[in-house]
């Protein structure tokens, strides 16, 4: 069993993680059940949902 996510905005334990590829990355979408906050992760690291757009409209062009 995995250690759960905490939220950055609540600090409480009870998130969803999304996970998809988008090209050579990997990329989360967590969201908490509590408060609602959303944040996304590409390759283990932080990123604003801007960067995950641009990742994904680089891979169409």
């Amino acid at each position: 069993m995995t250690d759960p996510v905490i939220c950055p905005n609540c600090n409480h334990g009870t998130t969803v993680e999304i996970g998809l590829n988008i090209g050579d990355h990997r990329v989360s979408l967590r969201s908490c059940s509590v408060c609602e906050a959303r944040w996304w992760k590409a390759d283990g690291d932080q990123v604003e949902v801007a960067d995950v757009l641009s990742m994904a409209s680089a891979i169409r062009r």
